[in-house]
């Protein structure tokens, strides 16, 4: 039952940050990466706080990013909104393989422990 309520939790969570960062007219982005493969661009600069470093390796084509808090979920979702994929995560520190991933944009959603703070990233993908 815990686990249903906090799908649940998430899914609201992340519709109204979805929702928000839509309808939002001021630009907030925060650029953290960007190289002539990615670029990667936190929604609201007040979440950049919570990361505590971010690289990208080129040759492995891996994203990594270190947080200050544990991440219980990541979702992926593509420029038309279809979920490429989500996890439960549990760590400070997440990696992405890309190589998955084709060209293009792509919505990042992590989602806290606590459920008060969802970073909302935007990755854009050139090569």
């Amino acid at each position: 039952m815990k686990i249903q309520e906090l799908i649940l939790t998430l899914a609201l969570i992340l519709t109204v940050c979805a929702a928000n960062a839509k309808t939002d007219p001021f630009n907030n982005d925060k650029e953290i990466i960007k190289t002539a493969a990615l670029s990667l661009s936190v929604h609201e600069a007040s979440s950049s706080d919570l990361i505590e470093s971010s690289s990208y390796n080129l040759k492995t084509d891996k994203l990594s990013i270190s947080l200050k808090q544990n991440v219980a979920y990541i979702q992926v979702k593509d420029k038309k909104g279809n979920i490429e994929f989500q996890l439960p995560v549990d760590s400070k520190k997440i990696h992405l393989s890309l190589d998955q991933f084709e060209k293009g944009s792509y919505e990042v959603y992590l989602l806290t422990y606590n459920l008060d703070q969802v970073v909302s990233m935007s990755l854009s993908k050139t090569e």
